[in-house]
């Protein structure tokens, strides 16, 4: 019975791999042996599994279960006889390499792990191919601690996942100064929101044929006290891992529909897109907070627009579909962003509450390129025309690739050839101009 208990207290039930509580008694011992012994080494591997939660999302937590097997039985055949493999919880994997002659075997080792977890492996009828992100840290380090240990290897395998997942990352001093530089921006970042610091620029979206102005997209900036200007793709992402994207996105809702509501003052039919993630259309209560921000800012029916990735999209489908049935009904239009980089079923795509669109801005930027790039925006056009929705061409930065989209027919484009964000102020003054200007017909 005292046998039975021990291996309950030091193994995981589902996989039979030593748990969380196992690998570290054990990591301590071998800590302890380097501490005695400086030539006695140890090697410690954190693994990630990437794109887990899609597994569990599409094919439910039985599959993921059967992942997480797969994966504990590949890495024990994988293993050396005298490595430790370990699951540490959810889909985090470890394993202690003790006595290897050199950097350079723990590395290979580490690998050889990889490939044996890349294979295909066929799960409810379906074919996957699992990957992992690992993070590897030495006690040439001179660690005193087992948690230690574990933080720097957990650094480096969020370095592998940040490099592009499915690799090998090697933990090394700076990534404590990332870490702590993370840490500061993300705490100045709950400051910001809502204070000075925070803008919205608008971005001019215009129809092509005749060339007018057909509304904005609201894009957000950040310019730090000390650090400057911050870019999006930073502090969103952090907002994102934060948690702080609801607070975010609630001040550019309330932000741009209140400047929405003062141009439709004098231009009835002027729209504004803004950004959402699938996190917010998942939240509870953001239906009704939209919502009340169109109510009390009376904006008119199908003037806000939201703008979600496919990627996003597609990732969240079932969540992301109610809401947007929901919202539309509250008289908000979607607008798919960067189509043409994610997977989007065109079964799925007949069905969304979408109107609107977007072709990335890299195909477009390519479109004078060669014939493919061109056959690519061609068909997102005639399949957007197909589906009865507007297509809207982004980042049009030459006369050449404006040609080209107008004489395909594409509806609208935004891009710097025709505007660049600017301020509400320079926003405000296009809108009149724009109003005492007839469309320009483009097409001699």
């Amino acid at each position: 019975a005292e046998r039975r208990l021990h291996h309950i207290a030091h193994h995981d039930t589902l996989t039979g791999l030593a748990n969380r509580h196992g690998f570290h008694e054990r990591l301590a011992l071998a800590v302890e042996r380097t501490r005695v012994d400086p030539a006695e080494s140890l090697d410690v591997l954190f693994m990630d599994l990437d794109r887990f939660k899609g597994v569990n999302d599409s094919f439910g937590h039985q599959a993921g279960n059967e992942l997480l097997i797969a994966t504990a039985r590949r890495l024990r055949e994988a293993a050396r006889p005298d490595d430790l493999v370990a699951r540490l919880g959810g889909d985090e994997f470890a394993v202690l390499l003790e006595h290897l002659p050199d950097f350079d075997t723990s590395v290979g080792q580490a690998n050889r792990l990889l490939e044996a977890l890349s294979q295909p492996l066929a799960i409810q009828g379906a074919d996957l191919l699992p990957a992992a992100s690992v993070g590897i840290t030495f006690s040439d380090l001179g660690y005193r601690t087992v948690d230690e240990i574990l933080r720097d290897a957990d650094l480096a395998m969020y370095q592998a996942k940040a490099d592009g997942r499915a690799r090998v990352a090697i933990f090394d001093q700076s990534m404590h100064e990332r870490a702590a530089q993370k840490l500061a921006l993300e705490n100045d970042l709950r400051g910001a929101i809502g204070s000075s610091q925070m803008a919205l620029v608008y971005q001019p979206i215009f129809e092509l044929q005749p060339q007018r102005l057909a509304g904005f997209e609201a894009l957000l900036r950040w310019t730090h006290p000390s650090r400057g200007s911050v870019s999006p793709a930073v502090f969103v992402a952090l907002a994102e891992e934060s948690g702080q994207i609801e607070a975010l996105t609630e001040w550019v809702m309330e932000t741009a529909a209140g400047q929405l509501s003062k141009w439709q003052r004098d231009d009835p039919g002027m729209t504004v897109s803004i950004n959402v993630s699938g996190r917010d259309l998942g939240r509870p209560g953001f239906i009704d907070r939209a919502g009340t921000v169109l109510a009390r800012h009376a904006l008119r029916p199908g003037s806000l627009v939201m703008e979600i990735t496919e990627t996003t999209l597609m990732s969240q489908l079932d969540v992301a579909v109610d809401a947007m049935r929901a919202l539309r009904g509250k008289g908000i239009r979607f607008s798919i962003d960067d189509f043409g980089t994610g997977y989007s079923s065109l079964a799925y795509l007949s069905r969304l509450p979408i109107d609107t669109l977007k072709i990335d801005r890299a195909f477009v930027n390519a479109i004078d390129r060669g014939p493919q790039n061109l056959e690519i925006v061609r068909a997102v056009q005639q399949l957007g025309q197909a589906l009865g929705r507007r297509v809207v061409a982004e980042g049009i930065e030459t006369a050449e690739q404006l040609s080209v989209l107008r004489d395909m027919g594409v509806d609208a484009g935004q891009g710097y050839l025709l505007a660049r964000p600017m301020p509400v102020e320079q926003a405000s003054a296009l809108i009149t101009l724009e109003r005492s200007e007839p469309p320009r017909d483009t097409r001699s």
